[in-house]
């Protein structure tokens, strides 16, 4: 795979994943949505499971192993996924802590249709355990230390996302369409 004006992260369809991915959900807090991630034989990373919305939760994710991502060039991320019809996050994280503040932008998949996704970093609003964040900075263009995927929103029920992959672009791209979420 060749995209002009990016440079590719995580690339599925190679038989290593990049880094180690980790299922977190709302059991943390007495919840009872499952998650797990897995590549599957297409050459796709898979975060699937069951979201399930109460008074103790609502949420399921998947992060990589924190790893030092330079942001420095570039202005956004571009996304390969095939969705559910459901509203996902990218998630990233400016630090190597457990929890704190994050940033994150929504898209809106389509039910079995594979598409590009391209969110631009002034796009992404601070978080902090799913609540917006008032007079946090915007997210800093240096390093990130681990990004995912997070599904919430009362959305439950079952839920799969295939990512082919995840790419780091310029303006100059063209081929992604844009989907800015509020």
């Amino acid at each position: 795979m060749h995209l002009k004006n990016s440079s590719v992260l995580f690339d599925f369809s190679q038989p290593n994943l990049s880094c180690n991915w980790q299922p977190i959900t709302d059991t943390v807090m007495g919840g009872h949505s499952t998650a797990e991630v897995m590549q599957i034989h297409e050459g796709v990373l898979c975060f699937r499971g069951q979201l399930h919305c109460g008074a103790r939760g609502g949420f399921a994710s998947i992060r990589c192993a924190p790893h030092r991502i330079s942001l420095h060039g570039w202005h956004g991320l571009l996304l390969r996924v095939r969705g559910d019809g459901k509203r996902y996050h990218l998630r990233l994280r400016p630090n190597d802590e457990l929890d704190g503040l994050s940033y994150q932008a929504a898209f809106q998949t389509t039910a079995g249709d594979w598409r590009e996704y391209s969110l631009l970093f002034e796009e992404f609003i601070p978080i902090f355990r799913n609540w917006k964040v008032m007079g946090a900075p915007p997210l800093p263009l240096g390093h990130i230390y681990s990004l995912g995927f997070v599904i919430a929103d009362r959305q439950s029920g079952s839920f799969e996302l295939h990512v082919e992959w995840i790419a780091l672009f310029r303006h100059e791209y063209t081929g992604a369409q844009s989907n800015k979420v509020d």
